[in-house]
C-alpha cells in the first residue's frame, strides 16, 4: 500500500487494538483528510481486512474523505459493499440447463472519476432495498465485541494438481444472498436462519483457475460460538470426506442428497474442510461435540 509521509504518520496514531491492515487503512484515510470516525467506518467494511483490488479502492478513499460531511457514517460500509458488488462480484445467471451459473460483474469498468455523490447514494439506497431485505446498518467495530467474525482470504496449493486455489469465507448477511446460496447449492438452509439474531451464515468459496465454486455453507450460533451446521452442495455432509475433527454436531443430518457431487466437487469439499477449520480456530468457534 503506497503511503505518503502524512499517511505514514497517521498509521502510528491508529487505535492500539488495530490489526496491521486496519492501521495502514487508518493512516490512508486520515492521510486523505478523513476523520478518525471515517477511518473506523472504513475499517468496519471489507477494506479493513484486505488490500485486494487496491488500485480501485485507492480512488474510493479520497472520494469518501472529500464527501465525509455529506455521508452518514452508517452508509460508508453500504457504499463500499455496493461498489464491490457492481465492479467485482460475478452475477448469478441462469444457464441453458436451468441451473445457476456465474456471469460477469454488473459494472466491471466502474470508476470514481466524476462520480456524483447524490446519484451514488440513490443507487446504494435502491441496491440496499433490493438485496438487503433484513439490512441493518453496520456498527462501529468497537461495539461488536465477541460477536464479530472476520472474512477469510487464503491462497493454497491444490492437493491434486498443485495449482493455485484462492479461498474465501464470507458472511451471507441478507435474505437475498442466502436465497442465492441455497439455490446454487441445492441444500436446505433457508432465509429463516438469518432472521434469527443468534445465527450467522457463511459461504466457503474457492477460485480454481478462472472458475469460482461455492463449496460449503456454514451456520454458526454467534452467541455460543459454535457451528450448528455445515453443508456442501446437495446437502452433502463434509465430515464424510475427511478423517479427524467433525464440523457437524452428532446426528446433524445431511444423509439424504438431492443430487450427486462431481469428482471435482468432492475434492474441493474435502479440501475445504481444512480451510474452514483453520478459520474457525482463528475465530475461536467450536466445531465439534465429538472428542476425537
Amino acid at each position: 500500500l503506497p503511503l505518503t509521509k502524512r499517511m505514514a504518520h497517521a498509521v502510528l496514531q491508529a487505535p492500539e487494538t488495530s490489526t496491521i491492515t486496519e492501521a495502514l487503512r487508518y493512516g490512508q484515510v486520515v492521510g486523505w483528510t478523513g476523520s478518525p470516525g471515517l477511518a473506523r467506518a472504513v475499517n468496519a467494511s471489507r477494506l479493513g481486512r484486505s488490500f485486494a483490488e487496491e488500485v480501485f479502492w485507492s480512488t474510493v478513499i479520497p472520494f469518501l474523505a472529500r464527501n465525509e460531511s455529506k455521508i452518514p457514517s452508517d452508509w460508508v460500509r453500504s457504499i463500499i459493499d455496493y461498489l464491490h458488488h457492481q465492479r467485482f462480484e460475478h452475477q448469478d445467471v441462469v444457464v441453458a440447463d436451468g441451473s445457476l451459473g456465474s456471469g460477469p460483474p454488473a459494472e466491471p469498468n466502474l470508476s470514481m472519476k466524476s462520480r456524483s455523490l447524490p446519484k451514488l447514494m440513490r443507487q446504494v439506497d435502491r441496491w440496499r432495498k433490493a438485496w438487503s431485505v433484513d439490512f441493518e446498518p453496520a456498527k462501529d467495530p468497537e461495539d461488536h465485541g465477541s460477536r464479530r467474525l472476520e472474512y477469510l482470504y487464503l491462497e493454497t496449493e491444490d492437493e491434486r494438481t498443485g495449482k493455485l486455489l484462492v479461498w474465501t469465507i464470507q458472511e451471507l448477511s441478507t435474505a437475498r444472498s442466502l436465497a442465492n446460496e441455497g439455490q446454487a447449492m441445492s441444500h436446505c438452509l433457508s432465509s429463516k436462519a438469518v432472521s434469527l439474531s443468534t445465527t450467522s451464515v457463511w459461504s466457503v468459496q474457492v477460485r480454481d483457475g478462472r472458475r469460482s465454486h461455492r463449496v460449503m455453507t456454514v451456520a454458526i450460533d454467534i452467541n455460543n460460538r459454535y457451528v450448528t451446521q455445515a453443508r456442501g452442495r446437495f446437502n452433502a455432509n463434509p465430515d464424510r470426506h475427511v478423517d479427524g475433527p467433525q464440523l457437524n454436531p452428532e446426528h446433524g443430518g445431511g444423509d439424504r442428497l438431492k443430487g450427486r457431487l462431481s469428482p471435482r466437487e468432492q475434492e474441493l469439499l474435502s479440501q475445504s474442510h481444512r480451510i474452514l477449520r483453520l478459520w474457525l480456530d482463528r475465530e475461536k468457534i467450536a466445531y465439534s461435540k465429538l472428542d476425537l
